[in-house]
C-alpha cells in the first residue's frame, strides 16, 4: 500500500510542477559582458552589461517588423522595431524603441550620455515564411553621445 501512496504523491507532485511550469515566464538568459565600441549581439530576452559605462541592456523583443521580404521586390521598405531595455545599478531604468529598415542601421537613440545604435537584425524575413519571434538576434553598437 505504501507503493501506491508513494506513486499517487508523486503524480500530484508532477502535476504541480506542471502546473507552475505553464505560462510564458522563462528564467532570464545570463547576462553577458561588454566594453564601448564593440559589437554586442543579443537574442531575444539576453542582455548585455557595458562596463565602461554602467549600464545593462537586454533585448525585450522585435514588437513589429514591416521589412521588406529578402526575396521580393517591394514598393515600401519598411521596417523592424525593436525594444531595448536599458538599466544602471542606481535603478534608473528606460526602454528604448528603435526602428531598423532592412539592411540598414537604426536610427541612434540615446540614454543619458550614451549613444546606441542597431547595426543588424536578422533574420531577414522572407516570403511565406514568418519569423519565430524567439530567433531575433541584435547587433547593438554603443558609443558615448
Amino acid at each position: 500500500m505504501g507503493s501506491l501512496t508513494d506513486f499517487a504523491a508523486g503524480f500530484v507532485l508532477s502535476l504541480l510542477v506542471a502546473a507552475c511550469g505553464e505560462g510564458k515566464a522563462e528564467p532570464p538568459k545570463e547576462s553577458r559582458a561588454g566594453r564601448l565600441g564593440e559589437s554586442l549581439t543579443l537574442g531575444v530576452g539576453e542582455s548585455v552589461r557595458v562596463e565602461d559605462v554602467d549600464l545593462t541592456i537586454a533585448f525585450q523583443e522585435v514588437a513589429s517588423d514591416s521589412r521588406c521580404p529578402k526575396d521580393v521586390t517591394c514598393i515600401q521598405a519598411g521596417e523592424a522595431v525593436v525594444l531595448l531595455a536599458l538599466g544602471t545599478e542606481a535603478g534608473e531604468k528606460a526602454v528604448l524603441e528603435l526602428g531598423v529598415p532592412p539592411g540598414g542601421s537604426s536610427i541612434e537613440a540615446s540614454f543619458h550620455d550614451i549613444r546606441i545604435t542597431i547595426v543588424e537584425l536578422i533574420p531577414q524575413k522572407e516570403s511565406g515564411k514568418p519569423i519565430d519571434p524567439a530567433t531575433y538576434v541584435a547587433t547593438v553598437k554603443v558609443s558615448r553621445a
